[in-house]
């Protein structure tokens, strides 16, 4: 058997068989009549949760329908008559995911999905074995090398795991709970943006790495958030000297700081001020950080 990726419906189509447990049955002459979208639809799946696999010419079976991301078989068509189960065992011993479902694939099966909104958490939890699905929520896919991101429970956005760094994916292995809570903290201001989101939980991750003590760091009473986390990346700029732009500052703190009307040093340079929790933050123009200091001093 050959891949192919393009489907061109077969003039030798001559019957349909549906997977039933362990066995195929063959469908009624009517549903034979239709194509592989609509037998698809009556067999309960949208055309995005299934790939179809094409055999080669001197196959007795055309196509073997197939539950993405799986060897699943939904419904498989053939040139003659009658199915050969000889040849679906041979399939599926010579089944590989890495060739079937290879990067293109992969990125043409879930492109799709998002663009027809069609890939429910639901749906995916089940042919992915995801542990404990949500309907927003940040998931890595081991088999697949990505990372992803739904929304109202339906696939909206994929990247590969590549994209966390290494202390953001040592919060995910060992501290999920603190992932999901960083993750959520980014996704009520950057919405469905999710390289924007992992940017975020990335930049809080490796601030954390980088303090000492951890949880015990002195001044974690300072950078706790409205949300009840920790602004780790600015306790760092606060209390250990690390340096930040003016347009890192507003990344980081999207949509979580305050400007006040900026004022003038020396009469002559424009000084913009910016609250983050109980710290206010001064830039020159130029972008570069002037002072901060404790609103409570």
């Amino acid at each position: 058997m050959q891949l192919q990726t393009v489907y061109k419906p077969s003039k030798n189509l001559m019957a349909v068989f549906i997977k039933k447990g362990k066995s195929f049955e063959r469908v009624s002459a009517e549903i034979e009549k239709l194509s592989i979208n609509d037998i698809t639809e009556k067999s309960g799946y949208n055309k995005d949760e299934l790939y179809v696999f094409f055999c080669d010419a001197n196959s007795t079976i055309n196509t073997i329908s197939l539950e993405i991301f799986t060897n699943n078989i939904v419904f498989i068509t053939v040139k003659e008559d009658y199915l050969d189960e000889n040849e679906v065992k041979r399939f599926l011993k010579d089944f590989s995911f890495k060739e079937i479902y290879n990067s293109y694939e992969v990125d043409s099966i879930l492109s799709a999905g998002i663009y027809n909104r069609s890939l429910t958490i639901t749906y995916l939890a089940r042919v992915l074995n995801i542990i404990a699905p949500d309907d927003n929520g940040l998931f890595f896919i081991e088999l697949l090398g990505l990372n992803l991101f739904f929304i109202d429970g339906v696939l909206t956005d994929f990247q590969t795991s590549d994209g966390l760094s290494k202390w953001a994916k040592d919060w995910r292995e060992l501290n999920p709970k603190m992932f999901k809570e960083y993750e959520n903290t980014a996704k009520l201001f950057w919405g469905n943006n999710l390289s924007m989101i992992i940017k975020e939980i990335n930049a809080q991750a490796d601030a954390y790495a980088s303090i000492p003590h951890g949880f015990k760091n002195e001044f974690i009473p300072l950078h706790r958030t409205q949300f009840g986390n920790i602004n780790f990346f600015m306790l760092n700029i606060c209390h250990y000297k690390k340096t930040v732009d003016l347009d890192v500052f507003l990344e980081i703190n999207h949509g979580r700081y305050r400007e006040l009307l900026p004022r003038f040093e020396n009469s002559v340079i424009q000084v913009k001020q910016y609250i983050v929790d109980k710290f206010t933050y001064e830039f020159i123009d130029n972008g570069v950080l002037l002072r901060y200091y404790s609103i409570d001093n």
